[in-house]
């Protein structure tokens, strides 16, 4: 199975669907995920919520001339359009790679980090952007920058891998670098102060109709 996600996402407050909505780059990607989801739950413990404010969604965010662009079957917003003037990432993708050990072909520019931050001050909120590449099932990279006050990475590792076969991740935040106890998304989420049970999270899957949950209208 191939399948990838590259996206901005940001808990659904006033102030971050002004400010997204009000961005002509931005709003013609975004969406607002409220719940109860759309979707038919394969098991119950998988099953999960979204936050009372609902998400943020700004997605496909990637280079348009990767292997994931052509996948998704429809425009993406090219992250090396996007750069803040008068604001400097809190993190470089590729020290933040090499220090991982992973591949930073798959990393985004550091002018999209500073983009991302920028939005962050603006719209007093956390961002994160979260990639994920899937080959043949398997995870050939999946990692996520939280954006705002307290800046970090999160990154999986595809040749250090646990005893059921899955990538080790690990959290970098300025110098330092944590082993952690769970997956990259759920971490991430996390730190918008929204839980899932399991790494499971159901706007990723192949079917969920994002066409129903465009910002400005609400789910049919």
């Amino acid at each position: 199975m191939t399948w990838y996600a590259h996206e901005v996402i940001a808990i659904g407050s006033q102030e971050v669907a002004r400010v997204v909505a009000g961005d002509p780059m931005l709003a013609p990607f975004a969406y607002r995920l409220h719940g109860p989801l759309e979707h038919a739950w394969h098991r119950p413990e998988v099953a999960h919520d979204l936050p009372d404010t609902g998400l943020i969604v700004v997605r496909p965010v990637c280079e348009p001339a990767g292997d994931g662009a052509e996948w998704y079957g429809e425009p993406v917003l090219d992250w090396g359009s996007m750069r803040a003037v008068d604001t400097s990432a809190p993190l470089d993708p590729v020290a933040v790679a090499q220090a991982c050990g992973v591949n930073s072909a798959f990393f985004p520019p550091e002018t999209f980090l500073s983009f991302l931050q920028a939005l962050a001050t603006r719209a007093d909120a956390t961002l994160l952007f979260y990639s994920c590449s899937l080959w043949g099932g398997d995870i050939e990279s999946e990692y996520a920058f939280v954006l705002g006050r307290s800046p970090s990475a999160i990154v999986a590792l595809p040749q250090d891998r646990d005893e059921d076969g899955s990538p080790r991740v690990v959290v970098i935040e300025g110098a330092r670098q944590t082993p952690a106890a769970r997956g990259v998304l759920s971490i991430a989420l996390s730190g918008l102060d929204f839980e899932i049970p399991t790494p499971f999270f159901a706007p990723h899957t192949r079917g969920f109709p994002w066409q129903n949950y465009r910002l400005g209208r609400e789910p049919a």
